[in-house]
């Protein structure tokens, strides 16, 4: 017995691993030495100079926690005076993660992005041609990871 997932309805966190890119600026070798020094003044070489470190800026990616609800579609059906998400409704997401540290640039991570419900309940109850979504349904995020809505009426369902 699962409830009717209903507009806004939230799902489980997901994981999307290395979703968010990123560079850093980090030391990546060092000049070849180019000129001899004479430390104690006796006119050879004692070592090389000009060996100056290298700074480059470095691609990395780190997990982004994928959160959001689900949007139900526009329908002429209501349980507790709010549309019923259905099989194939959007989700709306946002991703967090832990920023790293040092410096760094072009950090890409997604708010505001669409994942959908890929699955509804298994007793084929359906609205407007659709399966209806419960507590349980499977979604697919905007990254390809699947969880769970973890929301319903509780007090329409669906199976009981």
């Amino acid at each position: 017995m699962a409830g009717v997932a209903l507009n806004n309805s939230t799902f489980n966190q997901s994981v999307a691993a290395g979703h968010v890119t990123y560079e850093r600026w980090e030391f990546t070798g060092s000049y070849t030495p180019t000129y001899p020094i004479d430390y104690d003044g006796d006119g050879i070489p004692d070592g090389w100079g000009g060996g100056d470190p290298i700074y480059d800026w470095i691609p990395h990616a780190t997990d982004a926690r994928i959160n959001g609800v689900c949007i139900a579609s526009p329908s002429n059906v209501y349980v507790n005076g709010s549309n019923p998400v259905l099989q194939g409704d959007a989700t709306n997401e946002i991703d967090s993660y832990d920023p790293p540290s040092g410096t760094v640039r072009n950090i890409v991570a997604h708010s505001g992005v669409n994942g959908s419900v890929s699955a509804g309940n298994n007793r084929n109850v359906y609205v407007n041609g659709k399966l209806v979504a419960v507590n349980g349904s499977n979604v697919t995020t905007h990254a390809g990871t699947t969880t769970t809505i973890n929301q319903g009426s509780s007090n329409v369902i669906i199976g009981g």
